[in-house]
């Protein structure tokens, strides 16, 4: 399991962060939380591998995600706007959870903010949940319009990101068996959560699929077995210091994740 990621942090939270930026940018406590970089291309990607980082913070009610994406136009694909189009075929970012047994759930945004949210027993033995169950109960912002992509250039760096607020009540729901988030989960507590971390675009000119962990040979990210857990913590450095499991500190860019060790 060399290289292999298998704990990622989510960082605790004393009020909800802002999610959409304004004229000075994002929210400062976004910057509480680690950047998780999104950095093993399956090798079918293209030539364009926009570099996406993604940050989680959570509180007694919800989790909260933010993915960066630094991109570019031409490769951008914004096409859907509705719940449960296939937005991973578009520029899109994702959130996969489960708890310890094979149950997940799959979270697909499109930088249009269009979500497709499925539950699966077991890998692709699922269906997608209908919009009325959850579309009011998740609060999302995306940097991207169609209307600000139509009057850009049609070429060249194109930064965008997206945040959403999950409710714990409606995580629970899709997904039974998974626990109040608690500090307690550390990184060798396999009863807690466990987090898939993905970007793609399956019709952009040169696709691409990356993950925060390697995904093997198989381009497949319903792979719950190669998730990472999910460790919630109050104070970062205290609490990695504290976790039971041996790790090291994988340097990309600035990031802090952990890593196995053997």
């Amino acid at each position: 399991m060399d290289g292999q990621l298998v704990a990622v942090v989510a960082v605790q939270v004393e009020r909800p962060p802002r999610l959409a930026d304004d004229n000075d940018g994002r929210d400062s406590l976004w910057d509480s939380a680690p950047p998780i970089p999104l950095c093993f291309f399956h090798a079918r990607s293209g030539s364009h591998r926009p570099a996406t980082e993604v940050r989680l913070l959570w509180d007694c009610a919800h989790l909260y995600v933010r993915f960066d994406v630094a991109d570019a136009r031409e490769e951008m694909v914004a096409r859907y706007i509705e719940p449960n189009s296939p937005s991973y075929t578009d520029s899109c970012v994702e959130l996969f959870l489960k708890a310890h047994d094979d149950a997940y759930a799959n979270i697909e945004i499109n930088c249009l903010g269009a979500i497709l949210l499925q539950t699966h027993v077991a890998p692709r033995q699922g269906t997608s949940v209908d919009p009325t169950v959850w579309d009011a109960q998740i609060e999302r912002w995306t940097s991207v319009s169609k209307e600000m992509l139509a009057s850009s250039d049609a070429s060249g760096p194109f930064s965008w990101s997206v945040c959403v607020r999950l409710p714990h009540a409606l995580l629970s729901a899709l997904l039974p068996r998974l626990p109040p988030p608690t500090v307690r989960n550390t990184a060798d507590d396999d009863s807690g959560w466990w987090v898939g971390l993905y970007k793609c675009a399956d019709d952009s000119p040169h696709p691409h699929w990356a993950s925060a962990h390697d995904i093997g040979e198989a381009l497949d990210f319903h792979q719950p077995s190669r998730f990472s857990r999910l460790v919630f913590v109050h104070d970062l450095v205290h609490d990695i210091r504290a976790a039971s499991v041996a790790t090291q500190t994988h340097a990309v860019a600035r990031l802090t994740t952990l890593l196995v060790t053997e």
